[in-house]
């Protein structure tokens, strides 16, 4: 599956794209086998039954987000932030 997704974002010009793979359903696994995946595909496993793993995943996406905005404004909030100031 992994093959066909990264075929699929080729096709649509997202290959350059920062891309986070998640494997989920671990708990059908040895910690052996998600060890290997996750090394392989480096990959942050989870559980949605025993959530395991999901702090990870939160604090990595947090981090891809963060560093994603560095410098950038996209609500224009800073913006909006100095129009306030100005009228105080």
């Amino acid at each position: 599956q992994i093959e066909v997704v990264a075929a699929t974002l080729q096709k649509l010009d997202f290959s350059e794209k920062s891309r986070l793979v998640v494997l989920n359903k671990i708990d059908l696994l040895s910690q052996i086998e998600v060890k290997t995946l996750a090394n392989r595909f480096s990959a942050i496993p989870v559980s949605a039954i025993d959530r395991t793993g999901f702090d990870e995943l939160v604090q990595t996406i947090q981090e891809k987000l963060l560093g994603s905005f560095m410098g950038q404004d996209p609500g224009g909030f800073l913006e909006y932030e100095s129009t306030i100031s100005e009228e105080t």
